[in-house]
């Protein structure tokens, strides 16, 4: 696949979120309403079923 420069700023920071939410999520309740949509919870947003 031939990236063009916007896609591997692209790529790039994909590749660090998961970093970012371990590192931002520690200690998060999982359990909280997401204030934008309050019938999810914050574990259902980022996908960690521990909700």
């Amino acid at each position: 696949m031939i990236l063009n420069p916007g896609n591997e700023r692209y790529a790039k920071e994909i590749s660090a979120q998961p970093a970012a939410f371990a590192r931002d999520g520690t200690g998060a309740d999982f359990g909280a309403p997401v204030p934008a949509c309050p019938e999810w919870t914050l574990g259902e947003l980022v996908g960690t079923g521990d909700a």
